[in-house]
């Protein structure tokens, strides 16, 4: 189980986004991170990694894990 902390840049662009399907894919996979599901994820480096999200365009977001 993890604790998803989001930037306040990030909420107000899920917000705007105009597909509100868009949005609810995006936060239930966001959900299903936090529940230790990592799925389709990818080290871009630096700590870095990126959550893909297939369905078009094919969303990307980006986050990085703390502590053990």
């Amino acid at each position: 189980m993890y604790t998803i902390k989001t930037l306040p840049a990030f909420s107000a662009w899920l917000n705007s986004l105009s597909d509100v399907t868009a949005q609810g894919i995006i936060v239930a996979r966001i959900k299903r991170l936090q529940a230790g599901l990592m799925g389709d994820t990818k080290s871009i480096g630096g700590g870095v990694m990126e959550l893909r999200i297939h369905r078009s365009p094919g969303w990307r977001v980006y986050f990085t894990r703390r502590g053990g």
